[in-house]
């Protein structure tokens, strides 16, 4: 015998997961304050050298992963879906912008004044001392 659950029409379940479930999730999302959003302590490196790429002009993701190989890609490797995933974080809290689809599906972002602020305060905050600094010789 096997049993059944039932779920009202309105629970619809995709992998694993209630479509009520996710209502909730973007609620409480929705409802975070935009100042914890948009602190800079909560920018991560791979934030904020997109922060960075996008000061000199709008640029869609394929363009910063290319842009990210050219100047740092000899000591630090940034991968497709950890950009991506970086600048809907980036769009989500208001600094960047998405602009309309162009060639090849290519979206462009734009930095927007809170992105120019929040990496400003990211460049002007105390770094900690690098591991050979640190190192007793």
């Amino acid at each position: 015998m096997t049993d059944t659950v039932d779920y009202a029409p309105s629970q619809h379940v995709h992998n694993g997961v209630s479509s009520r479930a996710a209502e909730l999730h973007e609620e409480q999302m929705s409802t975070m304050s935009t100042k914890n959003r948009n602190t800079t302590d909560s920018l991560n490196p791979t934030a904020a050298s997109l922060l960075g790429f996008l000061n000199n002009g709008p640029a869609s993701g394929y363009e910063l992963l290319g842009i990210a190989e050219h100047l740092i890609g000899d000591f630090w490797t940034l991968t497709r879906s950890q950009v991506y995933r970086e600048l809907a974080t980036l769009a989500d809290r208001g600094l960047v912008t998405a602009g309309p689809v162009g060639a090849r599906s290519r979206i462009p972002y734009e930095l927007t004044e809170a992105g120019r602020q929040a990496f400003a305060a990211w460049l002007a905050q105390p770094q900690a001392p690098s591991r050979s600094a640190t190192r007793s010789s």
